[in-house]
């Protein structure tokens, strides 16, 4: 069956930012609908079926979800509600709207970062306004040698890039893409390069990711001219 419209959950998140380009060129003659969180709240069960029947899609590949383990532990109840319910709730208005329609959900685990490095320049020399190609980098902060050596001795996060671990970490930064609410911790290798990131719902809940596998307090992160501008306006 030729699919003629495709309806993408999760759009805005990153995985779906990088799948909606491909989807686009592997089906150059489908109409893709793209919901993000702000067009969509997939904990509203009126919201999904009124999709859905506006839509009626061939095809739903399901990304929403709050797949950041700190933002989960931070509000339990939310990630139920998005994961759990809202999956259900997008389920059962397919089969009620749209009969015969396949739905895809796929739950990404730790395999971030899986394309070519890019370059981020040196941590002592950085410039003012900090950017990986369109992410602009709000706080940086390099690993000491014994952080390092703690991690790699007793890791609490394995890093996957085409399922081969990665070696631990020489610095981080937390960045941002301009009109996206998501924050992403980078994991940057001796050179300046990103081995693999984690996408969270704020800057603080990049923090405690970082704290709870290096052991970083927040108070020690260097925060560029962009992240200083963020702390003032209270964004």
């Amino acid at each position: 069956m030729p699919l003629r419209r495709i309806l993408l959950t999760g759009a805005g998140g990153f995985v779906g930012r990088h799948l909606l380009p491909q989807l686009a060129a592997a089906f150059p003659d489908a109409e893709i609908t793209a919901c993000t969180g702000v067009t969509l709240d997939i904990t509203v069960p009126a919201n999904v079926a009124s999709v859905i029947t506006a839509v009626r899609p061939d095809v739903c590949v399901h990304l929403a979800a709050v797949s950041a383990v700190p933002a989960a532990r931070q509000d339990p109840w939310r990630a139920w509600q998005v994961n759990l319910h809202g999956t259900l709730s997008l389920a059962e208005a397919i089969l009620r709207e749209a009969a015969n329609r396949s739905l895809t959900a796929r739950y990404v685990l730790a395999e971030w970062g899986k394309g070519a490095p890019k370059p981020l320049p040196a941590l002592e020399s950085a410039p003012v306004e900090d950017r990986i190609g369109d992410a602009h980098v709000l706080y940086r902060i390099r690993l000491s040698e014994p952080e390092r050596t703690r991690a790699q001795h007793a890791p609490k996060t394995i890093h996957l890039a085409g399922n081969v671990p990665q070696q631990v970490a020489h610095a981080l930064a937390v960045a941002r893409y301009d009109g996206e609410p998501t924050y992403y911790l980078l994991y940057l290798d001796q050179a300046g390069n990103v081995q693999s990131d984690s996408p969270h719902d704020s800057a603080e809940a990049a923090f405690r990711q970082a704290e709870f596998e290096f052991g970083l307090p927040p108070e020690e992160w260097a925060v560029t001219a962009r992240g200083a501008k963020l702390e003032a306006s209270g964004e």
